[in-house]
């Protein structure tokens, strides 16, 4: 497919583009394959697409566009081999999380008596099976994977619960993919102009209540539905109004949890378990004391008498050491700022999360010295 060209740009999309809504390409497919229009095949879309004008060269902003999920989809079933998206996501997706009433044929969910009945903007019933062109009774269109499928809330609980779970291996089972995986694909692709909300891939991201809310909402006519999860409390909210035009474009699932998070990590905190003890106390003197190259540092208990801190010169914040999962205190600590007056920019720009370690003697009942970013401080006897 050829792409028109605007400004200084060689006019090239990648799939994170399209999955970003960052490839600059218009928002729906264009017409007569648009819905509303013809039931076209790929081959006929890719002709009206043919040195079609891009609203925005790539990477400029974020613009929605149905057009780039569409042939996103449409990608992926090629590369899988078998050119049907809709089987490839029901083989990899919905049959390993068990979604069992989720489907592209709308004929399926007619002929199940699944379908929850859909309004007008004034009130009356439709009759999706008359007004879902160009999907009308058979497996989607090939407009369908930007939204032509059909889910249970309990479907759809099973799909956001994948997120919740950063922390399970992939399995080649219910857990599709790693934690890695899981964060990348939550994470933001683009910032948008008011500071505080972001796109991913896709997931449309908004700061509230001291959080990222990772959020995805679908529209067809007689329906309305959203997804948004807090991916670090565990938190997530599916719900599906039967109604096109919500008085709330999130379909109250933000305000939901503007509510919800407060009182959540309040729980979460409560219950965190209590911190990691200390080393013995024949290690824990050899770790606490002086360390010199050229300026002084020193490592000694907090007040309490449960915290290791770390300080280097007047100049340079106080850090907690802290246990690091899986390894020994005596080999190495996570350091992170007692307190910044230089805001999360800075903070992360720093040392904050740098990894402090131990170095003993041969017979390992003596402390030499510590290595901490790029310094090596030995110990002062």
């Amino acid at each position: 497919m050829k792409l028109g060209k605007l400004g200084r740009t060689k006019g090239t999309v990648t799939l994170r583009n399209l999955a970003s809504h960052t490839s600059g390409l218009p928002r729906e497919i264009p017409f007569p394959c648009s819905f509303g229009g013809n039931a076209c095949a790929e081959s006929e879309v890719l002709e009206v697409l043919d040195g079609l004008l891009p609203v925005l060269p790539p990477n400029r902003r974020f613009h929605y566009s149905n057009l780039g999920i569409a042939l996103l989809g449409r990608a992926l079933g090629h590369a899988a081999g078998d050119n049907a998206y809709e089987s490839l996501l029901g083989a990899e997706v919905l049959a390993p999380l068990l979604m069992a009433n989720a489907t592209f044929s709308t004929a399926e969910v007619l002929a199940k008596n699944l379908l929850a009945t859909g309004a007008s903007s004034t009130g009356s019933q439709l009759n999706f099976s008359e007004i879902c062109v160009p999907a009308k009774g058979a497996i989607g269109s090939w407009g369908a994977p930007c939204g032509c499928l059909w889910a249970s809330a309990d479907d759809m609980a099973k799909l956001m619960m994948l997120f919740l779970r950063e922390d399970a291996p992939a399995d080649d089972a219910k857990q599709l993919v790693d934690g890695d995986t899981i964060a990348e694909i939550l994470m933001p692709s683009i910032l948008l102009g008011d500071g505080s909300s972001a796109v991913g891939s896709p997931w449309e991201m908004k700061y509230s209540s001291g959080h990222w809310i990772k959020s995805k909402q679908g529209e067809l006519p007689g329906y309305r539905s959203s997804v948004s999860i807090v991916e670090e409390l565990k938190l997530g909210i599916f719900t599906s109004a039967l109604i096109s035009d919500t008085d709330e474009l999130s379909v109250w699932t933000i305000p939901s949890l503007d509510l919800l998070i407060p009182a959540v990590s309040a729980a979460d905190w409560a219950n965190k378990p209590p911190p990691a003890a200390l080393p013995a106390a024949s290690k824990l003197k050899q770790m606490i004391g002086g360390y010199y190259k050229p300026g002084t540092v020193t490592i000694a208990l907090d007040a309490s008498n449960k915290f290791l801190i770390f300080s280097e010169g007047a100049s340079q914040p106080s850090m907690n050491l802290t246990a690091i999962d899986g390894i020994a205190m005596t080999q190495a600590m996570r350091a992170q700022p007692i307190t910044t007056k230089q805001g999360c920019r800075w903070l992360d720009d720093g040392s904050d999360l740098e990894i402090l370690s131990w170095q003993w003697n041969a017979a390992g009942d003596k402390v030499v010295s510590i290595m901490f970013m790029h310094g090596k401080f030995g110990k002062i006897e």
